[in-house]
């Protein structure tokens, strides 16, 4: 019963990490995505690396229409095309020396992104583009120093005490992506970050119970 109740505290916060954007960030309607090639929408492939199973460069694929700049010195998606919110965007270390901070919100903005939830291995990436466009970019919390801590991190109690020293209140809104095994949803490390991730009050309104 003690397990059953603990997966469901973990499922919460995990759904936490998805809704807290939407929830909190003033998005209007659900996301819509595309992946390049295709006919149905449009996704921002310029910040989507540092995933294992990517594989492609990143801003390969089709790019919306020429975006219009705002007084503000932002952009507007041009006529025509759909205001997305992106909820899966790396801008982890291997993309560092691919594009720039500038250049990654660039594209974001010209493919008619809104708001972008966004998580780098390190965080140092997430940082890079909420300084640039903290209007658009949401920040998540991933529990990954390195590459090396993707399959290792729910049972490296190191982990506790990155994630603590690396939070900032008020402008993470989750911690997240991450990626548990089975038989890793009971661990030391998934029961502190829970317990944070309650403390914190990161679980968005229609999570809780």
């Amino acid at each position: 019963m003690r397990t059953a109740r603990l997966t469901s505290l973990v499922l919460a916060v995990v759904l936490a990490v998805v809704l807290a954007g939407c929830g909190r960030g003033g998005v209007e309607g659900a996301p819509v995505f595309r992946e390049p090639g295709s006919s149905t929408g449009s996704a921002a492939p310029g910040a989507r690396t540092g995933e294992p199973a990517s594989g492609r460069p990143a801003d390969r694929g089709n790019v919306a229409p020429a975006a219009s700049t705002t007084p503000a010195g932002g952009t507007t998606p041009a006529a025509g095309t759909l205001a997305l919110f992106d909820a899966h965007i790396h801008y982890s270390q291997d993309a560092w020396s691919q594009y720039t901070p500038e250049r990654a919100i660039e594209i974001l903005r010209a493919a008619g992104i809104r708001k972008a939830l966004v998580s780098s291995t390190p965080d140092t990436g997430t940082q890079r583009l909420h300084a640039l466009a903290p209007d658009l970019v949401v920040p998540m919390l991933r529990p990954y120093r390195s590459r090396d801590d993707i399959g290792a991190w729910t049972r490296d109690p190191t982990v506790i005490a990155y994630v603590e020293s690396t939070f900032r209140r008020g402008v993470h809104r989750g911690i997240g992506e991450f990626h548990i095994v089975t038989g890793d949803v009971a661990t030391p490390v998934i029961r502190a970050l829970t317990a944070m991730a309650i403390r914190e009050d990161l679980l968005a309104p229609r999570a809780r119970g």
